[in-house]
């Protein structure tokens, strides 16, 4: 999705016909391919999801793996210009990154299971070895720093089950949300 698409889409925000791509997760031996998927309004909301989407790009001399020389750049271009068009993030954290390995591998042999085309364990771990370096240089900023937009951040754990937190409001103080919310009582 580039910038020229986003614009176009928010400017026919309040009814759009478009055909928004789509990966199809069900290729194996690293291929991608995106399916397009119609879409008609008016909407009030579109949510994306990515996996270096709220990346910021940062100085060149700063990077720890010459191979991110690229994808700083991309980085730089994409924020610049497509950045501006999300009102909103939902930033979910993890306390190590290192679990993504595990999380692909599930989903890869869950599709296997289904008879589906997936990823053998060792393409697994070759696949997420590309984009595990971008992860530990921008997930710490993004983490720390967040970004000027609006944004939800929550942590999750190994399990995807939220990790207990507080919630800090500047007006009322720290909400404690490691116990469990009382039972709703039916009007």
């Amino acid at each position: 999705i580039n910038a020229e698409y986003m614009g176009s889409v928010r400017h026919h925000f309040l009814w759009i016909r478009e055909c928004w791509p789509r990966l199809d997760t069900f290729l194996s031996s690293f291929a991608v391919a995106y399916k397009r998927c119609p879409v008609e309004g008016p909407v009030d909301a579109v949510l994306l999801e990515g996996w270096c989407l709220g990346f910021q790009p940062i100085d060149p001399s700063a990077l720890s793996d010459v191979r991110l020389v690229p994808v700083n750049e991309a980085l730089r271009d994409f924020s610049a210009r497509c950045y501006p068009f999300f009102d909103a993030f939902v930033i979910v954290e993890v306390d190590d990154v290192g679990v993504v390995y595990r999380w692909r591998l599930e989903a890869e042999q869950a599709m296997r299971a289904a008879g589906h085309d997936g990823m053998t364990d060792d393409e697994v771990a070759l696949f997420v070895d590309t984009f595990m370096p971008a992860y530990r240089q921008y997930l710490p900023a993004l983490y720390a720093d967040g970004l000027t937009q609006r944004k939800l951040q929550f942590r999750i754990e190994p399990s995807r089950l939220p990790a207990p937190c507080s919630l800090h409001n500047s007006t009322a103080g720290a909400f404690d949300v490691t116990s469990p919310a009382p039972a709703r009582v039916a009007d």
